[in-house]
């Protein structure tokens, strides 16, 4: 356990005499305390012992929570074909002769995939299967009759996709059905035509995952779920006649109307840690040493005796702790600093790490101090109990804290305490019922390697801990000499920033998109870039992220987006087609208030027409805060501009979630379009997409398009836009009319430009 006692740095006492020890108390308290030190030791062998069994299963509920996770997207995405299918029933009035079902089916095999069959069950009797081949014992079955038909009127009940299974197939084997049921429109009334079905066989769909490769790897699993109307299990996957040994990790796959259960277990069960043994063995040499050193304790004077015994008076003192968290304050860890540099100087070397709270005033912001507070001290309780004996941990700023780790060798040493203590301190918090996730990120600084004064160290470690919460946060850096140099030249790129704004020293280079079905340019994306009296153009990668953090971005961004609507519209006066101009928000400038009315205001100076800008905003911004976005993108849509989700496909939106947002237009990643043609992934991920979007009213732009192959894929898949080098690299604002002419001539026939 750290060093959090009551001990203070300062102060002295006076010095007593007394008579010789007792004989009994010279071996009795040796013998007493080697008793104590050694309890304390075996219950830490055991406690570490059972932090190995925690580690451990944990590793199996991470197992668990990414194999069901896999589940549930590779499911739901092969189950969405009998919706897009009863779709397709409902455009055509349920006329089944006027549907070319067998070319609709293989299409939705061919980009969603994981797919055995598609079913058209019309009155609920399957009429139409696609393939017809190993499926012939299917057609004229009555869909009402497979499983009692409870779970198919749950679909007709509840209009909604159903997943039934895994149940035995009339055609042999056992499979999964996605069952949506299909409504039309009659006389203002709805009429239930029927069923669509996806199916999908068990064998298949295993084959998907990696559960069959978890047994190789040394674990054992078991897929299974509670039988309709009964508690009963029925265990369809993994381990089923042997009984799992404990730990087991049982993990719930929601599916829309059902939850299966995944448990995963090792194949090997461990009764102790590899180092129990050993920790059992050290606990006691160290009892054992602890006792013959106060048995010379108790030799010596009674002079030293009484100043120890004043000295412990002065620990008693509370001016040196935290109030909230009882830890020790920013003086008295200064002190343990002092004391830790000169005791490096005769033993080994030591670390300190400052350790932060990532966005710890949003829980004060949203929740309440009384949130914020009980964060604090669960963090500090978790650090405490987790540093080893000798390390000090100390609160010495709102969310920050300091920990001083003695007697480290290497770098690897210190990187493995400081990733144990990260995740301790990333435990989540329960508060009135709310679970709090937090995370953490550190800055760490070696002595005497990076220094041996304490104000140096300090600072060392303050530029480590800004470098990490720099990398992304939820991690950890250490001091290099470079971030004192890396610190001023911030603070000077700051001061640039601040005089750039004044003397207009931004401009703005725009790079066409193009519509893939006709070659002519519909839009330009507006994109910044900082010409420097002395360095020259300079890309926003070197100046954007210190912009965000010091929240010069807002003010950059307004000047973007009225120079781009300024400078749009002088080019739509002589152009035949009104272009549009795309300007990127970022993070922060879109949680700004006022930014609806900074759009407005960049509108009405310039005349440029609402519809003649859009605004793009990165998924996973708008994935942070829901709510918030849906706010946000309402004020702008009421301004009548349009908006994008730039980079789509990394923020992990759902389905669900993406028919909430007001959006126009989809950009796919430009991480996804670069390995098209040769990946499969991608090919399919970008097809889905496409489809997708187009069905949900969105037009697509493919970024990064920079290759023949790539376009040939996108104008075949019916993608809308396109935008990379392919066409054109970012031209600044006076040669844009020539630009697009050379663009627009180039084009020798649809889709491929010359």
């Amino acid at each position: 356990m750290g060093t959090t006692s009551k001990t203070t740095p300062a102060g002295s006492s006076g010095v007593q005499s007394g008579p010789p020890v007792p004989g009994w108390r010279l071996w009795g308290i040796p013998l007493l305390v080697f008793a104590i030190t050694a309890l304390l030791g075996l219950s830490m062998a055991h406690f570490f012992d059972r932090q190995w069994h925690l580690e451990r299963y944990r590793t199996l509920e991470e197992i668990g929570r990414s194999q069901a996770a896999a589940i549930e997207r590779r499911l739901s995405r092969s189950m969405l074909a009998a919706p897009m299918l009863g779709y397709e029933v409902s455009l055509r009035k349920g006329e089944l002769e006027r549907f070319p079902f067998e070319q609709y089916a293989q299409h939705l095999l061919d980009n969603i995939g994981g797919i055995s069959n598609l079913q058209l069950a019309q009155d609920g009797i399957i009429r139409r299967i696609y393939p017809l081949e190993g499926n012939e014992r299917a057609l004229g079955l009555d869909v009402f009759a497979v499983d009692s038909g409870d779970e198919t009127r749950q679909a007709i009940s509840s209009r909604q996709l159903t997943v039934i299974g895994p149940i035995e197939l009339a055609q042999g084997g056992r499979g999964i059905l996605g069952r949506y049921p299909v409504f039309l429109s009659q006389n203002h009334k709805d009429r239930f035509w029927g069923v669509t079905s996806a199916m999908v066989t068990l064998e298949d769909f295993l084959a998907l995952t990696d559960l069959p490769a978890l047994p190789e790897k040394g674990y054992r699993y078991r897929l299974w779920h509670r039988r309709p109307g009964s508690d009963e299990r029925d265990v369809f996957a993994g381990a089923n006649a042997t009984r799992l040994s404990p730990p087991v990790v049982t993990t719930p796959i929601h599916l829309p109307n059902k939850t299966w259960y995944l448990d995963i277990a090792f194949r090997r069960p461990a009764a102790h840690g590899p180092s129990y043994l050993t920790d059992t063995g050290l606990a006691l040499v160290i009892a054992a040493l602890v006792a013959v050193l106060v048995y010379l304790v108790l030799r010596l004077p009674e002079r030293l005796r009484s100043e120890i015994r004043a000295k412990s008076r002065e620990i008693e003192t509370a001016a040196f702790f935290d109030s909230l968290t009882g830890l020790p304050n920013r003086r008295l860890f200064l002190d343990r600093l002092s004391q830790a540099i000169r005791h490096q100087q005769r033993s080994r070397p030591f670390a300190l790490l400052f350790l932060d709270l990532d966005n710890f005033k949003r829980i004060n912001e949203t929740l309440g101090h009384r949130a914020g507070d009980l964060v604090l001290s669960r963090v500090a309780e978790h650090l405490s109990g987790n540093l080893r004996v000798g390390d000090t941990v100390a609160r010495i700023d709102g969310d920050e804290f300091a920990i001083i780790l003695r007697d480290v060798d290497n770098h690897a040493d210190v990187s493995q305490l400081v990733r144990k203590l990260i995740a301790v301190a990333n435990t989540p918090v329960t508060f009135d019922r709310r679970t709090i996730a937090t995370t953490a990120s550190a800055g760490v600084t070696l002595c005497p390697e990076d220094g041996a004064d304490s104000n140096q160290l300090t600072r060392n470690a303050e530029l480590a801990l800004y470098h990490a919460k720099k990398q992304g946060k939820n991690c950890f850096q250490y001091f290099r000499a470079e971030l004192n140099a890396e610190a001023a030249r911030r603070l000077d790129l700051e001061a640039d920033l601040r005089r750039a704004l004044v003397e207009r020293q931004f401009i703005l280079h725009y790079q066409p998109i193009i519509d893939l079905a006709n070659g002519r340019v519909v839009a330009l994306e507006a994109l910044v870039r900082w010409q420097h009296p002395e360095r020259g153009l300079v890309p926003p990668s070197a100046f954007i992220p210190v912009a965000e953090e010091s929240g010069l971005i807002i003010e950059i961004g307004e000047t973007v987006v009225s120079r781009a609507c300024h400078e749009i519209q002088q080019l739509n006066r002589d152009h035949d087609n009104p272009l549009k101009v795309n300007v990127n928000l970022s993070p922060r400038q879109f949680r700004h208030p006022g930014l609806a009315d900074a759009v407005a205001n960049a509108l009405q100076v310039s005349n440029l027409p609402p519809d003649r800008l859009e605004l793009e905003i990165i998924e996973s911004t708008l994935m942070d805060d829901i709510a918030a976005s849906v706010t946000t993108l309402n004020q702008l849509k009421e301004k009548g501009t349009t908006v994008s989700i730039d980079d789509f496909g990394t923020g992990y939106s759902s389905l669900n979630l993406l028919k909430k947002l007001p959006v126009d237009t989809l950009k796919i990643d430009r991480e996804f379009v670069r390995d098209i043609p040769d990946d499969r992934d991608d090919r399919e991920i970008v097809s889905a997409i496409i489809v997708m979007a187009h069905k949900l009213g969105l037009s697509v732009v493919a970024e990064g398009v920079e290759t023949e192959a790539q376009l040939d894929f996108l104008a075949g898949n019916n993608c809308d836009h396109g935008q990379g080098f392919l066409f054109s690299r970012p031209v600044p604002a006076d040669g844009l009319r020539e630009a697009i002419v050379i663009l627009e001539r180039q084009w020798t026939r649809i889709g491929r430009p010359a």
